[in-house]
């Protein structure tokens, strides 16, 4: 009974609510709970995600402003709200809802909401586990099957090439063949790098890309007709 003491004490103070943050939207008042353990960065981006509201960045600086003032915050921007998923919770039949984010391990993630909703060792925390692991599988399937390198290394258009280069270490060393990884996958890895791994190589693919969104100038000699709206290319 003694050992159970620790673990009782740590779910109930997970379970409290840090700190609650009142915000109103289109004359509609919504809380923010910001729990133990939360960076409030991510509280906020799934505040946002939620609640949709027209001027989402606006919102999320201002949040992310007034939390900071508030506690220590080790970052500004948060992980980006991959998806949620809403929960029956044992007992009291409550429904509550989490955010996975970018970057979330699914058995710590089914611990912390566990803890936080006082269902330790129940069978629920297992379900999480399970129902998030297969979705985070689902996609990412989803993005090997990509033939978009950015897709395929999770990185934006946008990216360093120092980034690039890290996703791909990270990636590379965690689909390994040598290691128990998919070697599918890896190849897919590998080809992506190649094709935007450096910057000569990222500014010819998106180049590339680019004269693909164009359309093809016709042949000469063709009569045109203007349509408002319309691009066309003239040969004289």
């Amino acid at each position: 009974m003694r050992a159970l003491l620790p673990l009782a004490a740590y779910a109930a103070a997970q379970a409290a609510p840090r700190y609650t943050l009142r915000v109103s939207y289109d004359g509609k008042e919504k809380a923010l709970v910001l729990y133990p353990g939360v960076e409030p960065a991510d509280a906020a981006a799934a505040f946002v995600f939620d609640h949709a509201p027209r001027d989402a960045a606006a919102s999320f600086e201002s949040i992310v402003d007034h939390l900071c003032g508030r506690f220590a915050c080790a970052r500004r921007t948060a992980r980006d709200v991959l998806f949620p998923l809403d929960l029956t919770l044992p007992g009291s039949g409550r429904r509550a809802r989490m955010h996975v984010h970018d970057g979330d391990e699914p058995r710590a993630l089914a611990e912390a909401v566990a803890a936080r909703h006082g269902f330790l060792g129940d069978r629920l925390q297992a379900d999480v586990e399970r129902t998030v692991r297969a979705e985070l599988d689902k996609r990412n399937r989803r993005r090997y099957d990509s033939e978009d390198p950015f897709v395929v290394l999770g990185v934006p258009r946008d990216a360093e090439v120092s980034a690039i280069k890290r996703a791909y270490r990270e990636l590379s060393k965690a689909h390994h063949p040598d290691r128990g990884g998919d070697e599918a996958v890896f190849v897919k890895v590998a080809r992506a790098y190649e094709a935007v791994g450096d910057d000569d190589a990222k500014r010819r693919f998106l180049e590339a890309e680019e004269l693909k969104r164009r359309p093809p100038p016709p042949p000469s000699g063709f009569n045109l007709v203007i349509q408002p709206g319309t691009v066309f290319y003239f040969r004289f």
